[in-house]
């Protein structure tokens, strides 16, 4: 019963984040604005979905930690001593995100780009998902990951996944000249490269040298698997293009 809650709570936290890395895309978006290169505006289909149904997502976040609450209600004074700090940084980054939601989106509008603050915007939507991503370490650890290797290691892979995700929908969104849309092309390869090898060879390694070994269970087993099928992927789209331009040129 206790692994199924696990399963449960742990597919809650998922979802959050993955959709969390799409909001920090949204923030990308919105960040990037006119393309001066070539004085086109930039097709930004993504900043329409920037709607109240968005806020489904810190709904997976209060059920992920309502579940760990009442999972683990008897070690609610540990835990807390560990991931206080951390999940103070994410609340407080959750609340200057939903004010510039408000001010951005609501008051000004998408066609009036604010640059300074749409940095901020993007700051915060990446540290919401990165802060309580690292509370997940801290409890996997048993400590804050400021005091091991390996939760140094977690912490840059975390905001490696993160900023892969929100340069990934800003990829797959913008429509706009040919310059920005391959450099962000460039740019997102290189953080899924980075990340696939930080997972697969890097991740392996240190838990190793940190004689953490419990840490090797069937869950890391199916997470090792799924970022090779993603750098297999990767692979093969990168072979399978390339080929194409070949043939057409």
């Amino acid at each position: 019963m206790i692994t199924t809650f696990m399963i449960i709570i742990a597919t809650l936290f998922g979802l959050y984040y993955a959709l969390s890395g799409l909001e920090a895309g949204i923030a990308l978006l919105y960040l990037i604005g006119p393309d001066k290169h070539d004085n086109k505006i930039i097709t930004q289909p993504g900043l329409g979905l920037f709607t109240p149904i968005w806020e489904v997502t810190n709904v997976f976040l209060v059920f992920g930690f309502t579940g760990l609450a009442v999972l683990f209600s008897n070690a609610l004074t540990p835990i807390a001593h560990v991931v206080l700090s951390t999940i103070i940084i994410g609340l407080i980054a959750i609340v200057l995100r939903s004010i510039l939601v408000l001010y951005l989106f609501y008051y000004r509008g998408v066609n009036s780009i604010h640059r300074w603050l749409g940095a901020g915007f993007l700051l915060v939507s990446l540290i919401v998902p990165i802060s309580f991503g690292l509370v997940g370490v801290c409890l996997l650890t048993g400590s804050g990951f400021w005091l091991t290797d390996l939760g140094w290691f977690l912490a840059v892979i975390l905001t490696l996944s993160s900023i892969t995700f929100a340069v990934s929908f800003a990829y797959f969104q913008v429509k706009s000249s040919e310059r920005l849309t391959k450099n962000l092309s460039r740019l997102m390869y290189l953080l899924a490269t980075l990340y696939c090898l930080s997972v697969s060879i890097g991740l392996q390694l240190i838990i190793r040298e940190t004689n953490q070994h419990r840490l090797q269970s069937w869950p890391y087993d199916v997470f090792i698997l799924l970022v090779a099928i993603l750098a297999l992927v990767e692979i093969i789209y990168q072979v399978v293009t390339r080929g194409k331009m070949l043939w057409t040129y």
